[in-house]
Parts: structure tokens; C-alpha cells; sequence
């Protein structure tokens, strides 16, 4: 499955998974003991923000490509469960969910 090749530049612990972002674009999971478990999905453009929503199991990653994205968890690595959430003119630096909403505040690059 491999690892990132470029910096990771965002995590997020979720259970005994760590969530990374990277400049490369990719979303991967590990296990707490470092083992990679799954390629979550891929952005255009390096990611930036991480945040989920542990109420839908919804993972929200913000990305220089002016994209929020949603991934749902229980599909993770399977292609199936992604949507654009929202598209921006320009990137997104954060995101942060409100749980259980459909709630997702941004920071941006403009």
C-alpha cells in the first residue's frame, strides 16, 4: 500500500487509527502501531484539515484543490462513499465539524 511521498501535513486520531493528510494528495490510515491500513481517498491538491464527525463516521479533508471533501468510514478503501461537499475558489487551510450536523467550518487561502 505504501506510505506518503510527500510530507504529511495533518492527523487526526480517531480510535486506534491515526488519519493522515499529505502533500501528495492522499488520506491515509494507520494503525496505532504504525502499520497502514487503508488509502482512504486522494484530493487534487495537497490536504491541509482533517476533522470527523464521529456521530456519521463522515471524514471531512480540507485541500489546496478549493475542495472540501466527505469520505464515510465504514466504506474507507473501497472507492465508494466519497462526495464533494463543498468547492471553494480557493483552498482550504482547516475544517472542523460540528457533530452530528451537517455543519463544517472552514478556513481558506484567500
Amino acid at each position: 500500500l505504501g506510505s506518503h511521498t510527500g510530507f504529511v501535513s495533518c492527523l487526526l486520531v480517531a480510535g486506534r487509527q491515526i488519519i493522515t493528510g499529505s502533500f501528495d494528495g492522499f488520506l491515509r490510515g494507520w494503525w496505532v502501531d504504525g502499520i497502514k491500513a487503508v488509502t482512504i481517498g486522494r484530493h487534487l491538491g495537497p490536504v491541509h484539515g482533517l476533522t470527523l464527525d464521529p456521530a456519521t463516521l463522515t471524514l471531512f479533508s480540507g485541500s489546496s484543490d478549493c475542495t472540501l471533501q466527505a469520505w464515510n468510514m465504514i466504506s474507507a478503501g473501497t472507492g465508494q462513499g466519497q462526495r464533494i461537499a463543498q468547492t471553494f475558489l480557493c483552498g482550504v487551510q482547516a475544517c472542523e465539524c460540528f457533530p452530528g450536523t451537517d455543519i463544517v467550518a472552514c478556513g481558506l487561502q484567500d
